[in-house]
């Protein structure tokens, strides 16, 4: 396997510049976008990987099946340890939808409910929506592609308070986000993920696909 010195550059940028400005990456350890990934319905994949940010280190698996070309469904499992929230799971399943569009760049729509368990005083849920703009940058840096993303995030639940009584929160709030990925081969690739809700985090990771 050759490494092109272009492609560690451009990764190695984008690294510094996640783990710089994003505090923590609170939620998911795998990328929410693909420029690369199959349309065909009936594919399906297995990725398994780990991220880590400055507070935060999470590994996790995604199942996918490409129900209808373009369409996939998943299911995500991932474990967080979080220096202010403790350990525990995250559970995550939706569904992307790549739009049949003939330009230069992959638009998806991208929906999915989760279910944290890492933090004992909160009891929350949440669902998040959100437009993807994927290209693949082949042209320029051999196996690298970028995404931005724009949508909402809901979150709620019910927190402790310090007296033993408990209060429903609910917050709804817009999400920005961009990330990046290079595929080193066909199976090893790593990627860097940054979004801002109420909240800027972000993370840097490695993983496998099947």
């Amino acid at each position: 396997m050759r490494i092109n010195i272009r492609q560690v550059a451009v990764c190695t940028v984008m690294a510094v510049v996640c783990g710089s400005r994003a505090p923590a990456q609170e939620r998911f350890a795998l990328p929410i976008f693909n420029a690369a990934a199959p349309e065909e319905m009936g594919v399906s994949r297995v990725t398994a990987g780990c991220s880590a940010a400055e507070d935060a280190f999470l590994v996790g698996v995604r199942g996918s099946l490409w129900v209808l070309d373009g369409l996939q469904v998943f299911g995500e499992l991932d474990s967080m340890t979080w220096d202010r929230r403790g350990v525990g799971p995250t559970i995550q399943v939706g569904g992307a939808y790549t739009l049949p569009l003939d330009i230069s760049a992959d638009l998806a729509v991208r929906g999915a409910v989760y279910k944290p368990f890492a933090d004992g005083d909160r009891d929350m849920a949440g669902a998040t929506i959100c437009c993807v703009v994927g290209r693949d940058l082949e042209a320029f840096v051999p196996g690298v592609s970028v995404y931005g993303s724009a949508g909402f995030d809901w979150r709620w639940g019910t927190v402790d308070l310090p007296d033993g009584r408990s209060a429903s929160e609910d917050d709804f709030s817009p999400t920005l986000g961009i990330g990046a990925q290079w595929r080193i081969n066909d199976i090893l690739s790593a990627w860097f993920e940054a979004a801002l809700d109420d909240r800027l985090f972000g993370g840097i990771g490695m993983g496998m696909s099947f």
